[in-house]
């Protein structure tokens, strides 16, 4: 047997053992943190008052969630994206359009379980036609496009009263009431 037989390419058994034992552990269920925090979560609805959970708590997660995004985008796809609130509000103001909001000039009144859907979904294609122009550019080009969409999409909707109420927003949308339960309530009532 040769030198060059001998040293091909053997995986190696500890490797990819270790690599399963990652895998497994990666919720980290031995993690004291992990435990307080998803406490905290639990009982949060009960010991905090309307404001922190609507204002404060519920905006927080939804801005971490887009913060997620551009940490999956620059962390995995090595591109850095200035878009990522473009898109969120792009939904924001498609659910407001579908569904049911004081603006009775372009509400359509849609139930929320047709117009989330479609919000989502037009919002996945305008976040792929911007990603589509900007996948064609590398480095700091990828970011001042992504910053032009941003800024164009702010511009045409500040300027778009008639649709988008300007710089306030559509701030009258209705809230879901799903299985009984507004969930727009401060407190766990059933309506």
């Amino acid at each position: 047997m040769s030198l060059l037989q001998s040293t091909q390419f053997r995986p190696d058994p500890s490797a990819s053992a270790t690599r399963r034992s990652l895998i497994r552990a990666w919720p980290e269920f031995q993690n004291p943190a992990a435990w307080l925090v998803a406490l905290i979560l639990v009982i949060m609805p009960l010991i905090a008052n309307g404001f922190f959970l609507i204002e404060i708590f519920a905006t927080t997660l939804i801005l971490g969630v887009i913060a997620l995004s551009l940490m999956f985008l620059a962390g995995y796809g090595g591109m850095v994206s200035l878009m990522q609130l473009t898109i969120a509000g792009f939904a924001g103001y498609m659910v407001a359009v579908f569904g049911m909001s004081g603006n009775a000039n372009i509400s359509l009144g849609w139930p929320w379980w047709l117009a989330t859907p479609m919000a989502l979904a037009l919002a996945t294609l305008f976040g792929t036609l911007g990603g589509a122009l900007a996948v064609r550019t590398e480095g700091i080009y990828t970011i001042m496009i992504t910053l032009a969409i941003g800024a164009a999409f702010y511009y045409f909707t500040n300027q778009n009263w008639a649709i988008f109420n300007g710089h306030t927003g559509i701030n009258t949308v209705a809230t879901p009431h799903f299985w009984g339960v507004d969930w727009r309530a401060t407190s766990p009532s059933t309506t």
